[in-house]
């Protein structure tokens, strides 16, 4: 871990509101191909050097975001944390943590290479202050680790977007974390993240799993 950092720029305002899906990969170091690679999307067959991680827990006033990077390539990660404010940007080899100060109501998003994208939004007093969304790559697709720092066991529905449908609902007891293996579509994942008992939460993680071509 490269120890926290805390980029110039950053806010706890709403960031500019956009869909994932119509959103453009970022120019710039964010949209790398890797050799003999290309078109917008990584062909079936082609892997991608990066293997981007985020994220993201509530600490006081601050929520910290984890960006990681396991491969041997340094990966580009564009924080947005304010409306009209610019997104800070964060080179990461392996992993770094990023205190981003917010209000009592808060929306982030952290773009990264591969049209990867993690979106968090919450509330400092609600019942999901407490969770915390952690997603890997493996060799059988995305694994998922939730976990509940509140003082209250919270139930978190989870679903698919724009790829076949998946919903699971999971109840996690307090002070608690619960796995869960989540299937993709030719590698990729799109997986949103809510809670009946706080309708302020909402977590997306989007991206793709290279190493999980085989499930889709």
């Amino acid at each position: 871990m490269t120890g926290l950092a805390r980029p110039r720029g950053l806010t706890g305002d709403v960031p500019p509101a956009h869909d994932h899906a119509a959103a453009p990969t970022p120019p710039g170091r964010t949209d790398r191909r890797h050799p003999g690679c290309s078109g917008a999307a990584w062909p079936r067959g082609c892997a991608s050097p990066y293997r981007p991680q985020v994220s993201g827990a509530l600490h006081g006033e601050a929520v910290a975001l984890r960006l990681g990077n396991a491969s041997a390539s340094s990966a580009h990660f564009a924080v947005h944390s304010g409306a009209g404010a610019p997104p800070s940007s964060v080179d990461v080899l392996g992993e770094a943590v990023v205190s981003v100060p917010v209000r009592d109501s808060y929306r982030l998003a952290v773009q990264g290479p591969d049209r990867f994208r993690f979106e968090l939004s919450g509330s400092r007093t609600g019942e999901a202050a407490g969770v915390d969304v952690q997603a890997r790559h493996t060799e059988h697709g995305l694994a998922l680790e939730l976990r509940n720092d509140g003082p209250q066991d919270i139930t978190l529905r989870l679903r698919s977007v724009g790829h076949p449908g998946h919903e699971e609902q999971v109840r996690v007891a307090a002070g608690g974390a619960q796995p869960l293996a989540w299937p993709t579509h030719r590698g990729w994942y799109d997986v949103e993240i809510t809670t009946p008992q706080d309708t302020t939460y909402r977590c997306r993680v989007t991206g793709r799993s290279d190493d999980a071509r085989a499930t889709g």
